[in-house]
């Protein structure tokens, strides 16, 4: 039936239902004549099929007016003139005071290497008169090649899926650990990271290993040791059948690639014709198509439609793909194609990713949905040609975010769209920075990141990594509570025991049923080392802890109460006395926070 047709009909069903209520309808009367109950059979049916047609009338009209598309390239743009930096300039804050330099020790350490400054690092900041001692501690930082990529793989792993925990036995994936983490040392160019993951050196191998995984001959050390980025394509196969539709590993690939580098949610469209922007059934499966021989038949709700799109990108302005060029041909122009500089939207998405993880909040919001308004649209602009400019260096827009004023004011609570910038938002530690942070508290080694998670991790906000996480949210909740108040993991990190009273539990039971092969493997956390403290007076054990956990020493109240807590537990002799002590600072806001 012709779609206006069709929208009269689901009119006048709408009508007939409604007016079908009353008690003089002739048109009723007529054809049911006294019987009530087929009336009424006939005017719910009409009911029905009327919210039936309005809901497919919907599924081909876009609820929400799509905002006007940016310009694919990024057009030239000139800050405003005078004095300080360009962000400052964009933003209006060339003057604004900033936080002291215990505090910005603080936040730049946590945001750059995701560890506390200890307070001999905190004394020597502190001490240098240099104008330029900031700035150079951010090249120090990030210059620590290990200690960097230490806390940014966890960034990486969220939005790239490495790193997953809590598979079932049944599940299939191939860590790209190693790949990642070279690439992250030696601060990979990152044109040349997503070239690498999106047409990646062995991808051939890695589809082969997840067929041979279902029929038992995969080889382990393919899913541990493999050099390569193809694990990304390649994905999570989750039980033992073979994926149709849109679970085939090519649509679920192209899916995370328009979202995790271009700012774009396909994921409807893969199914039916996006309601809220333009992107159709025939854009997501000519993209997935990309990666196939023959076009892939689309699926519209897991049912096949007969339809073959031909192999596209998403922005044909950027350049085009040839349905008849060979796979290997058509990956590597795709490659080409969301790196190329005249694709402007591959820029502005990252730099708009970095800017949210160190203010707290994107220039854009959501950071998956470019196609929204800007807060600041020439500031956007601006930084994404930088970054191109620097030939896609990570480490350099790191550092024009965190040299800005902008960066280095007071945080705040919250920001609107429609206000002037107020500062950063203060933010919640991640779960890797906390266990980090206390793990330098309690003398240990090693960071959170290699635990590839625990309980008190998921709690915080860690995601399990079989979908995309471009964004944490870590609410307060129950389980977070229940986990910092009682759980066994931060108990066994600052006590050096786990209390026998939460060793079983239902979740654990359950995952010993299932049978260990997807769990990782976590070494028995040996005791605390607070030997440091062991030659220092209580008081001088206080103050130093207060500087190494909050970047300043502790009021004359907190030094009493803290010095009493301390010398009533080894009066009776228990042995860690700081122990208490570190739980205590733990559970504080200043903590867990970065202001």
């Amino acid at each position: 039936m012709p779609p206006g047709r069709g929208n009269l009909f689901v009119v006048f069903l709408f009508l007939l239902a409604l007016s079908g209520t009353s008690d003089h309808n002739q048109f009723l009367d007529r054809i049911f004549g006294d019987c009530e109950m087929l009336r009424l059979r006939f005017l719910w049916g009409a009911l029905l099929l009327a919210l039936g047609g309005a809901c497919g009338w919907l599924a081909t009209t876009p609820l929400v007016a799509a905002p006007p598309p940016q310009a694919m390239s990024l057009r030239p743009v000139t800050p405003p003139a005078g004095l300080g930096g360009a962000v400052d300039r964009w933003l209006g804050v060339t003057e604004a005071p900033i936080i002291d330099d215990a505090r910005f020790a603080r936040r730049i350490w946590l945001d750059l290497t995701g560890v506390l400054p200890t307070p001999e690092q905190l004394d020597a900041f502190v001490a240098d008169t240099a104008s330029d001692k900031r700035e150079k501690l951010v090249r120090q930082l990030l210059d620590d090649k290990p200690v960097y990529a230490d806390h940014w793989i966890s960034f990486w792993q969220d939005l790239l899926r490495d790193g997953k925990i809590d598979v079932g036995s049944t599940d299939v994936f191939q860590p790209i650990t190693v790949w990642l983490r070279k690439s992250l040392e030696e601060n990979l160019p990152y044109d040349v990271m997503v070239r690498e993951l999106v047409n990646p050196a062995g991808l051939e191998a890695a589809i082969q290993y997840k067929f041979d995984s279902l029929s038992g001959k995969a080889k382990e050390d393919r899913r541990y040791n493999a050099p390569d980025a193809a694990g990304f394509l390649a994905g999570l196969q989750a039980g033992l059948e073979i994926p149709q539709g849109d679970q085939q590993w090519q649509v679920q690939a192209t899916q995370n690639i328009s979202q995790i580098f271009l700012g774009v949610q396909i994921k409807c469209a893969t199914c039916h014709d996006s309601f809220i922007d333009e992107w159709t059934m025939e854009d997501a499966w000519g993209l997935a198509s990309i990666y196939t021989e023959e076009p892939l038949e689309a699926f519209r709700c897991e049912i096949p439609t007969g339809t073959k799109p031909v192999p596209k990108f998403l922005f044909q302005e950027v350049g085009q793909i040839d349905p008849a060029a060979s796979t290997a041909e058509r990956r590597q122009r795709f490659a080409e194609l969301i790196t190329a500089r005249e694709n402007g939207r591959f820029a502005r998405t990252i730099v708009n990713r970095l800017w949210a993880r160190l203010m707290g909040r994107g220039l854009i919001e959501p950071v998956d949905d470019m196609h929204q308004p800007a807060f600041h649209p020439d500031l956007l602009e601006w930084l994404a040609t930088d970054f191109v400019e620097h030939q896609y260096d990570l480490k350099h827009t790191l550092a024009v975010i965190v040299n800005s004023r902008a960066y280095q004011m007071q945080a705040v609570a919250s920001q609107a769209d429609d206000q002037p910038f107020h500062g950063p938002l203060a933010k919640r530690m991640t779960a890797e920075q906390f266990e980090d942070a206390v793990s330098q508290l309690t003398g240990r080694k090693g960071r959170a990141w290699v635990k590839n998670g625990d309980r008190l991790m998921e709690a915080l906000g860690r995601p399990d990594r079989r979908t995309v996480t471009t964004q944490r949210l870590a609410p307060v909740s129950t389980l977070q509570s229940m986990e910092l108040m009682n759980g066994a993991v931060l108990h066994e990190m600052i006590y050096g025991e786990r209390p026998s009273s939460l060793d079983a539990t239902a979740k654990q039971l359950e995952k010993d049923k299932l049978g260990q092969k997807d769990q990782p493997v976590i070494a028995p956390v040996p005791p605390p080392d607070f030997s440091r403290y062991t030659e220092m007076p209580s008081a001088a054990q206080v103050q130093y802890l207060f500087r190494w956990a909050f970047s300043r020493p502790p009021a004359s109240e907190e030094l009493a109460i803290a010095v009493e807590l301390l010398d009533a537990r080894r009066a009776e002799g228990i042995a860690l006395p700081m122990s208490d002590l570190v739980w205590t600072i733990s559970m504080l806001p200043e903590f867990q926070w970065v202001r």
